[in-house]
């Protein structure tokens, strides 16, 4: 939904503040990972219906990986994108692009096609998991972050500093080796405390932000402040750290390993390496698959796939041991398809996508509602009447409306988060408020980014035209 520029000083400095509160920055919403945006107010379940399309990316017809979401911050749109490599056809060339959110500069016709403000490299994934290397950015005091397969890149965000050239291609303030390993996956950095979080195969990683304290070199490159082990991982980008109560929640193969954020407790050497904390107890379900982890209430939300498990974030109840472990305090039952959607956490309720073969099931957070026996098991408060496979795409909830984008068709679809409007029986499903159309190259194209929520757009990222933006 639009929002109205208004012509009075000081109101409109009092509106651009309360718009940069409105940002998505990074693929959880933020380091806490509950993708909800509480300062969202223009999008309602009374006017969602009204969405529409406002811009798109140029489509040059070249084939695009779109797994990546779109981080949004001070009126600019970063999303990275793979397209294929011309003299390797096996591999992917990786770029990170910046658009006007707003759709005004560089965007032209009807419906409006947009160019970006700048680009950069990423390198390719030489021919290894296209998975592992296309991210979602987070940006953070000026600064975008975005990874590879095996490496952490830090870009001037407002792409002016190592920016030159028309078209304007950006190059990094500073980067950093991860993993080199080719068999082996990246996610999505979190930024948070001044400290960038990347896991990298078999180890967390913490860089400082600013690209000073352990940098050197021109072209600048950084050494991390601290390490830490974890179980590696198959996964996508929504493996991302957790950052809450200053802990990093480190999500591994099944686990999730939880150090301080600091790099104080449980560290020691040169270079220093820190050992978990505590970290959720094994389980019997397949090997090597990746968990996605949110933190809010203090309780850690761990999505394995075909399961969803609830832990004390403190590392307090359930636990015990050396090396410490805990175990769930209940559990959200799956459909046992493993997939890679993350989970996300508003006003109490706990929203899965493809779980009970629903696009959407809404759960209480809390696990007193619909959950009984011993271990707790929960029933959904609600599920959607689409039957959908989700295997990327996760939801983002913004005042009211939850979206998520679904396999089979390939749309984005947007619902009453609360599950009144629109939803009916025993148990109780809900018809989507509006779907978009297709946004795939192809009709039967599975959306596999997921969608960001900011001042009054919705931003997801496409096979077609890297980026589709409705308002």
């Amino acid at each position: 939904m639009k929002v109205t520029a208004l012509r009075i000083p000081v109101i409109v400095v009092v509106a651009l503040m309360v718009l940069t509160g409105c940002d998505w920055v990074s693929f959880g919403y933020s380091a806490a990972r509950t993708r909800y945006n509480n300062t969202e107010t223009a999008i309602t379940v009374a006017n969602v219906s009204d969405l529409t399309k406002a811009w798109e990316g140029s489509d040059d017809g070249t084939p695009r990986a779109a797994t990546a979401s779109p981080a949004v911050a001070h009126g600019i749109a970063y999303i990275s994108v793979a397209v294929p490599t011309p003299n390797q056809p096996a591999g992917r060339d990786i770029e990170l692009r910046a658009y006007d959110a707003r759709g005004s500069t560089s965007c032209d016709g009807l419906p409006k096609v947009c160019r970006p403000l700048w680009t950069a490299s990423l390198g390719d994934d030489g021919g290894g998991p296209h998975l592992a290397s296309v991210h979602t950015p987070a940006v953070s005091d000026g600064v975008v972050f975005v990874t590879n397969r095996t490496t952490l890149y830090a870009f001037d965000a407002s792409g002016t500093a190592g920016c030159s050239g028309e078209p304007k291609v950006c190059a990094p303030l500073w980067n950093a080796t991860l993993t080199t390993a080719y068999d082996t996956y990246t996610y999505t950095p979190t930024v948070a405390g001044g400290i960038v979080y990347v896991v990298s195969g078999d180890r967390l990683y913490a860089f400082d932000a600013a690209g000073v304290a352990g940098c050197s070199g021109v072209p600048k490159v950084c050494a991390p402040r601290w390490t830490g082990p974890v179980t590696a991982s198959i996964g996508a980008e929504y493996s991302s750290p957790v950052v809450a109560g200053g802990m990093v929640y480190a999500p591994g193969s099944r686990r999730v390993h939880v150090f301080d954020a600091r790099g104080e407790v449980g560290c020691s050497g040169t270079p220093v390496s820190c050992t978990p904390i505590w970290s959720t107890a094994p389980d019997a379900g397949p090997d090597g698959y990746a968990v996605t982890a949110a933190v809010t209430g203090g309780r850690l939300y761990v999505d394995k796939g075909d399961r969803i498990d609830t832990y004390d974030a403190t590392g307090s109840i359930g636990c015990g041991g050396a090396p410490k472990t805990c175990g769930a305090l209940w559990s959200y039952p799956g459909n046992g398809n493993l997939g890679f959607s993350a989970i996300a956490i508003a006003n109490g309720v706990l929203y899965s996508g493809g779980n009970q073969g629903s696009v959407l099931a809404a759960f209480d957070a809390s696990g007193v509602s619909g959950c009984s026996g011993t271990p707790k098991l929960c029933a959904p408060l609600w599920t959607s009447t689409v039957r959908s496979g989700v295997r990327f795409s996760a939801p983002a909830i913004a005042n009211g409306v939850a979206f998520i984008g679904g396999d089979s068709p390939g749309v984005l679809y947007a619902f009453d988060a609360s599950g009144a409007q629109g939803c009916s029986g025993a148990p109780r499903t809900c018809e989507p408020l509006w779907s978009s159309p297709a946004i795939g190259r192809d009709p039967g194209d599975p959306v596999f980014s997921s969608p960001a929520v900011a001042n009054g757009t919705v931003y997801i990222g496409t096979d077609a035209t890297g980026i589709v933006a409705f308002e």
